[in-house]
């Protein structure tokens, strides 16, 4: 079972490597990070990739107008088979995003073992708060992973003219 949103996705296109690689960084948009952080996305940024891109590999996030927090990295690797060119692509959450959902559970975690340890007190009432603003923190997570993962996916798919393999 894994308990962080983690995707992975094998794509089979007919172009070349070399085609790959230019069409990915023909759709880069680089931005710093104090640009990121200050500066809203308008509709020229929107739907273009933000990272680096190399021979064969690698690591990118969309940009898209408006926020989500949980936005995951690319990373992809570019091998050739039989004339065609095979994309493996891996999703994960920001590395910080991760700290900040451990630091949270561990948080909650805490309370609930209190609250498991005086239930006499609490009446086991007190309990179900925390359980399910830890439900919900984890539903929206994996919500908005997925979201942004199968968006990426059509995109990648429709610029590169892939198919998944299954």
């Amino acid at each position: 079972m894994i308990l962080f949103p983690y995707g992975k996705v094998v794509l089979v296109t007919e172009k070349e490597k070399t085609q790959v690689v230019q069409i990915l960084r023909d759709n880069l948009r680089k931005k710093a990070i104090l640009q990121t952080l200050f500066t809203r996305c308008d509709e020229s940024c929107a739907g273009y990739l933000n990272g680096s891109v190399r021979r064969t590999n690698f690591k990118i996030t969309t940009i898209r107008c408006g926020s989500n927090t949980f936005k995951p990295i690319f990373k992809g690797i570019l091998k050739t088979e039989n004339d065609k060119t095979v994309i493996v692509i891996k999703a994960r959450l920001n590395i910080v995003i991760i700290g900040f959902i451990v630091v949270w559970f561990e948080f909650y975690g805490r309370l609930i073992f209190s609250d498991f340890t005086n239930v006499a007190n609490w009446g086991g009432k007190a309990i179900i708060l925390p359980i399910f603003v830890t439900l919900l923190l984890y539903g929206a997570i994996d919500y908005f992973f997925w979201k942004e993962f199968k968006a990426f996916k059509e995109q990648i798919c429709a610029l590169l003219d892939a198919e998944p393999i299954k």
